[in-house]
């Protein structure tokens, strides 16, 4: 039997309260609202959290999960592209949306006239490609290697002020904005690698049977984001001088 082929499992009571919380951090953090800066932690937790959860179906069945991935994403991107054509033709001086837009919507997962927020499905998308090739090229081992120094050589990179610089760049000049999904890659990675290496390591296994214990689990993991946020912080600010 593979070992990757998905069994039915009883539903994580953890799991699903972060998950919630997480969905809560994105809504608030859009507000803009009082301390809405510390919501910083959905979207490294759910590239995380996809990782670990998803990884065995993505190796039994990869066509089964990216078409859960897939699918939605063109749908959205289809619909996107309409409602802003739509849009634009009625209402003066709103640009409507254009091929070009719509193609680099799809490849980048950002455009000049956008939905902005499917930066992060594309990104899924892609990353996952890459952990199914690299797991059929050179066995999970390899593949969880691999992760791990592409995941520390891009915190190396984010924590320099490189990342700084080059997204600047993009998010300054009207030509290349399209490209704002895909910078947004080097900081998802470490956060798939991590992902991987819990689910490699037996974590998700521990969780299952362990219900409850995910539930202090998961508030241990919400919190741990805010430390990192605070010295990432601190690191950025050191690398934005070193470049200025």
């Amino acid at each position: 039997m593979n070992s990757y082929t998905e069994k039915k499992k009883e539903y994580n009571h953890g799991l699903g309260m972060l998950k919630i919380w997480m969905a809560f951090e994105v809504v608030y953090l859009h507000t803009g609202g009082p301390f809405s800066i510390w919501m910083i932690s959905a979207v490294p937790v759910f590239m995380t959290l996809s990782f670990l959860l998803a990884t065995r179906g993505l190796i039994a069945d990869p066509i089964r999960r990216l078409k859960r991935l897939v699918i939605p994403y063109l749908f959205w991107c289809v619909t996107n592209y309409i409602v802003l054509g739509i849009m634009g033709m009625l209402i003066p001086d709103m640009p409507a949306s254009t091929m070009r837009g719509f193609i680099s919507q799809i490849v980048c997962g950002t455009s000049d006239n956008d939905a902005g927020q499917l930066w992060f499905l594309n990104n899924l998308i892609l990353l996952s490609l890459l952990v199914l090739l690299l797991y059929r090229a050179f066995g999970k081992k390899s593949a969880m290697i691999m992760m791990t120094v592409l995941g520390v050589l891009c915190v190396i990179y984010e924590n320099t002020g490189m990342d700084f610089t080059i997204q600047g760049r993009v998010n300054t000049d009207p030509n290349a904005w399209f490209l704002t999904g895909l910078v947004m890659l080097p900081e998802m990675i470490p956060f798939a690698a991590l992902g991987l290496i819990l689910f490699e390591t037996g974590v998700l296994t521990l969780l299952e049977k362990k219900r409850y214990l995910s539930i202090a689990t998961a508030t241990v993991f919400t919190a741990s984001w805010i430390v990192c946020f605070i010295i990432e912080k601190l690191f950025k600010d050191t690398g934005k001088r070193l470049v200025t």
